[in-house]
């Protein structure tokens, strides 16, 4: 038979219904695939954003530390400068009294 022919004809219904059945089936294994991969990349994406997440938690407990240090080094900085200042006052009395040791020996005759 000629098949430009038979293309012509119109199908019964239970071939068409068949064919439906078939497409329908082969779109619902389609949509369960996709169903399946929105399933596992939005399993991904949840992990992502708790480790995302435990990240920023760490910066902040990271970036509190880093203040609570730079609190600390400002005040050693502060001591050490008020140490420094008392340091030299302390050396300039020291300086001054072994000066005036040393002018009375100078006023010692070694001669006497």
């Amino acid at each position: 038979m000629n098949t430009a022919f038979m293309a012509k004809l119109p199908e019964a219904p239970e071939v068409r219904i068949s064919r439906l059945e078939t497409g329908f089936t082969h779109v619902h294994s389609e949509l369960l695939e996709v169903k399946s991969t929105v399933t596992k990349h939005t399993g991904i994406l949840e992990a992502h954003t708790k480790d995302l997440a435990a990240i920023h938690q760490t910066l902040d407990e990271h970036t509190a530390t880093l203040a609570e240090h730079s609190n600390d080094l400002r005040i050693i900085k502060q001591t050490q400068a008020e140490h420094s200042i008392r340091f030299d006052v302390m050396e300039d009395k020291m300086e001054a009294g072994f000066a005036a040791v040393l002018a009375r020996f100078d006023k010692i005759d070694p001669s006497s």
